[in-house]
């Protein structure tokens, strides 16, 4: 005769095996592209466009960036463990590197997150990560158009992720006026704490203005050579320019899937 301790212990690894069994019914099977749009929200050619600038930046890079797109996210599940649960069955990156990003979009539900591997912490931080969401992304998804905005974040994480571009962060509210630094006026009329400023600022000599506003914060840099002034969002100007002239038509294969990345919860999520 079975004891109740024995029935207990059993009905406790059904349950258990029951929620895993769900969790994973939940995540769709490793991927056959760099961009995996469920949705149905990109045109064929905007995927093969996708396709071929993520697999030409793999292939010269080692960075592995995946791009999901869903309707909307599993009942009762949080987005970022769902992502996180994602990322560990995609597995985008170099194992020894741990380089791999995913973007996971929820169209629906109006959600996004930008989950960042172990080894591109440094160079794309949660704040980071949060800036390019808000400032680079969204306003395009607010439009329903998810194609630029793919395009617009991935102007900045891909150079970020090679550490030719540092992403800004934003701050609190503040207002700067443009000064020259070899100005010595300027330190005697001001107060103490402009001076010490304009101290720190004349080390690096000359500097751009930031203006940071209330909410997601804008922040506008002007001559980088991998962030452009911004574009009006009515503007809808080709970016084939930027990504060397990737296009539609198909990418040409070469997907060999995630290699072995982990993440550590690293990144940024946001809604609109």
């Amino acid at each position: 005769m079975v004891s109740m301790k024995a029935l207990y212990r059993i009905l406790l690894l059904v349950l258990f095996f029951g929620v895993i069994l769900s969790q994973a019914q939940e995540l769709p099977p490793k991927p056959a592209a760099w961009c995996n749009d469920y949705a149905g929200v990109l045109t064929p050619s905007q995927k093969d466009t996708l396709n071929a600038i993520l697999g030409d930046f793999e292939r010269r890079t080692s960075n592995q960036i995946f791009i999901a797109i869903f309707r909307r996210l599993p009942e009762n599940t949080y987005l970022e463990d769902f992502t996180v649960r994602l990322f560990e069955q995609w597995r985008p990156g170099l194992p020894d590197k741990n380089n791999g990003i995913l973007i996971v979009i929820f169209t629906e539900d109006r959600k996004a997150r930008i989950e960042v591997g172990y080894g591109l912490e440094d160079v794309i931080t949660d704040l980071q990560a949060r800036h390019v969401l808000y400032n680079e992304m969204i306003p395009y998804f607010k439009r329903g158009d998810y194609y630029r905005g793919l395009l617009a974040g991935l102007r900045v994480l891909m150079p970020a992720a090679e550490g030719k571009y540092k992403i800004p962060i934003a701050g609190k509210s503040v207002k700067k006026k443009r000064f020259k630094s070899d100005n010595p006026i300027v330190g005697i009329m001001t107060i103490a704490f402009i001076f010490l400023m304009l101290y720190a600022l004349s080390r690096r000599g000359r500097y751009q203005s930031m203006t940071f506003g209330g909410g997601p914060p804008v922040i506008w840099y002007g001559g980088h050579p991998h962030h452009r002034r911004r574009r009006r969002y009515d503007d809808e100007e080709d970016d084939d320019d930027f990504f060397g002239g990737s296009s539609g038509g198909g990418f040409g294969g070469g997907f060999s899937g995630g290699f072995g990345g982990l993440s550590g919860g690293g990144g940024a999520s946001g809604s609109w």
